[in-house]
């Protein structure tokens, strides 16, 4: 919020400079011009830190509405999926290349 607050202000200081150079250089140009345009500008940098506050503060409420409408887990134990209880005596269950790793840092343990 604050990098795009200070981008938008340098840009507007930039476009003061250039048109307070124009204004100099123009014959009949009055003092209370100048005024007026830094009074400009001191303005739309409130304007644009308030709506930077703002959006922030809507995208709080979005993330509090998001993380409230979390559905809940499903139990651990189905008991509608669970296999026979004598499931392991009615085949044979065949592992092939089993690798088991704890961590990619540290390679295949066994």
């Amino acid at each position: 919020m604050l990098w795009s607050c200070f981008r938008l202000d340098i840009l507007s200081l930039v476009m003061f400079a250039f048109a307070l150079v124009l204004l100099i250089t123009l014959p009949g140009v009055t003092n209370p011009t100048v005024m007026y345009g830094l009074t400009l500008n001191m303005l739309q940098e409130d304007v644009i830190f308030t709506l930077r506050n703002l959006e922030n503060k809507i995208v709080y409420v979005e993330r509090i509405l998001q993380y409230a409408c979390i559905p809940h887990e499903p139990p651990p134990i189905i008991e509608a999926n669970r296999p026979d209880p004598n499931w392991p005596s009615c085949g044979e269950v065949e592992i092939q290349n089993l690798q088991v790793r704890s961590s990619l840092n540290y390679g295949i343990l066994f």
